[in-house]
């Protein structure tokens, strides 16, 4: 019979996988913003499939629980500082991903929006993350020369009521 830990390993193993694409394509938004959203386009077609997305979302949900569990459960048991800091970078991790995971399901389901650069930007533009000295907060395009070529790609694309991506724009 495979423990909690064997298969909290073989999560995480299934999100690195994923992990390893979406920072890629983070990465090459530093690049170009057009680079970027390409490979987004075609590495959709491989993480949205059903089949896969379900995967994905069940091994997010089962690493955060079984990972907090274990947290929890082995609290007395640490004595180490190795052991101290897997279990807060752990629980951090768990957290992160739940806020960040139902996010994007939150903006993708209920907003009908696309999930993209811009979706992520925007963000920025409100408070509390204004004040924040983010290398990605731009207040216009032309001040960041990573948003040069944003209106090709249509920068409204995550407009919500009473605010625009780029403000101004």
């Amino acid at each position: 019979m495979m423990s909690l830990r064997v298969f909290h390993r073989g999560t995480a193993v299934v999100i690195a996988g994923f992990v390893i694409m979406h920072l890629a394509n983070h990465l090459l938004s530093l690049h170009s913003l057009v680079a970027h959203i390409a490979f987004m386009k075609v590495a959709r077609t491989v993480y949205r499939h059903p089949a896969i997305e379900f995967v994905l979302l069940v091994s997010v949900i089962f690493q955060c629980g079984s990972g907090l569990w274990m947290v929890v459960r082995g609290w007395s048991a640490r004595q180490r500082a190795v052991a101290w800091l897997q279990a807060t970078s752990g629980g951090y991790l768990a957290v992160f991903l739940l806020i960040h995971v139902s996010a994007i399901m939150l903006g993708r389901i209920a907003l009908h929006l696309d999930t993209n650069f811009y979706f992520a930007a925007a963000g920025f533009h409100v408070p509390p993350s204004i004040w924040s000295s983010s290398p990605t907060t731009c207040w216009s395009p032309s001040r960041c020369s990573r948003m040069s070529d944003a209106p090709a790609i249509g920068r409204r694309a995550v407009a919500r009521p009473g605010y625009a991506a780029w403000p101004g724009a």
